[in-house]
């Protein structure tokens, strides 16, 4: 993800970000207990470009997985101390919650110091300017991914890319298995924006 400054940082509680989360969390939950992923193990979960920590804050106060530990990486150093802050009451509960400064383009450089994830999360893919990160998560593997753009303005947003349409996401992540696709709109008086999510095995 790409650095964010100070003033961006109270977009972390926009509805927006929150509802798109909230959407992505009851999916994830759903075809989790589908495929019983924590019924004989904790989760391990890593969020990519996981900024703040919230997209972690809503599945831990969820309660609706097993967790073992939940991973959050960004490359702004910025990032690591509040999402610590925000995750506090996991984060001490040894270490159930913990964020990183680290470069998510390197899925064999972060399985040296993490351990192997059942579950891999990235809603800023808006903020990546390659497929880096998502080019070294193995294929044919037992990773769940879920996945989150968006059709934003670039410029006005500082966002590295933009998706025109939830078919364009589509084609840009291809996985193996499919579990789920959709867009959700937001409309404000102003102005609107969709949300593309897709979640499957890679």
């Amino acid at each position: 993800r790409n650095q964010m400054t100070n003033k961006f940082d109270k977009d972390v509680f926009s509805s927006g970000q929150i509802l798109s989360k909230l959407w992505l969390c009851e999916n994830l939950e759903t075809i989790a207990k589908k495929y019983r992923m924590d019924e004989f193990q904790p989760l391990n979960i890593w969020v990519y470009g996981g900024w703040h920590g919230m997209m972690a804050f809503q599945i831990l106060v969820r309660n609706n997985l097993e967790i073992g530990r939940i991973s959050s990486f960004d490359i702004d150093p910025h990032c690591e101390r509040l999402a610590d802050t925000y995750n506090n009451a996991w984060e001490w509960q040894a270490w159930m919650f913990k964020a990183y400064t680290m470069d998510c383009s390197d899925f064999n450089e972060i399985v040296k110091q993490h351990h192997y994830p059942n579950i891999i999360i990235n809603t800023a893919v808006e903020h990546f300017s390659d497929n880096s990160w998502w080019d070294t998560i193995p294929e044919n593997d037992s990773i769940l991914c879920a996945l989150q753009s968006n059709d934003m303005d670039t410029e006005d947003h500082h966002h590295e890319r933009i998706f025109t349409s939830l078919e364009q996401f589509d084609e840009e992540f291809s996985m193996t298995e499919t579990c789920f696709k959709g867009t959700k709109n937001f409309t404000y008086p102003n102005w609107s924006f969709n949300r593309w999510m897709k979640i499957g095995f890679k």
